[in-house]
């Protein structure tokens, strides 16, 4: 018979603890697997996650504002431009030239020397009479502004002196409510149309033309 084989006890030891480490390595290899594994299916994205009904709603009614409120500065400037075309004070109308005026209102009280501007390269010049005040570009009527004792209207009627409500009905439908306070109406824009200067729920001052640039 074959004599056993005697093993010691060192031996023992090691053998257990190399089993030992070979268990632990697999374990954290099995570790190390199923984490890659989660890994590979990435979290979705914001953009990717399906939004919440209030979301997409607050989304839309964004988008809807922002459309509606460029459509009514569309409407405001065209009816800017109608009234440019349309509107006048008295027998002065925008676009009038230096020798029309002349010949209603005869020489100015004052007027300013020709300036070019930079902003827009016209040759600019202020007229003013007794309630009136004009600008001209290029020798074209450009800004109308009437004060007391002008006591002509436009063409819907409005003069120094009307209330605000006779305002606000003449030109319904025309008023920018953005720029409307308790001391300005603009009926259009103030690139185009007419602004009415309030105090005291009164009219004191009508610019017909361009107020700005």
């Amino acid at each position: 018979m074959p004599r056993p084989v005697h093993v010691s006890d060192e031996e023992k030891s090691l053998k257990k603890t190399k089993r030992l480490t070979f268990l632990l390595l697999l374990t954290a290899l099995v570790c190390l697997s199923a984490a890659c594994a989660d890994r590979s299916d990435p979290l979705p994205t914001q953009s990717q996650m399906p939004q919440s009904s209030s979301a997409a709603s607050g989304s839309e009614t964004g988008e809807s504002s922002a459309a509606n409120s460029g459509s009514a500065a569309d409407d405001l400037a065209e009816a800017g431009f109608r009234l440019l075309e349309e509107e006048t004070l008295g027998q002065l109308r925008y676009g009038q030239s230096v020798d029309e005026v002349t010949t209603l209102l005869g020489e100015p009280t004052s007027r300013t020397e020709p300036e070019i501007w930079a902003a827009d390269g016209c040759s600019h010049e202020s007229w003013t009479y007794e309630g009136v005040e004009l600008q001209f570009a290029d020798g074209l009527l450009q800004r109308i502004t009437v004060t007391a004792p002008f006591a002509q209207t436009t063409a819907a009627g409005i003069g120094i002196g009307a209330a605000v409500e006779e305002v606000q009905k003449a030109y319904a439908g025309l008023i920018d409510e953005t720029t409307a306070n308790e001391g300005t109406i603009v009926a259009g824009t103030v690139y185009g149309g007419l602004i009415f200067t309030i105090e005291h729920a009164r009219v004191t001052a009508i610019t017909l033309g361009v107020s700005a640039e």
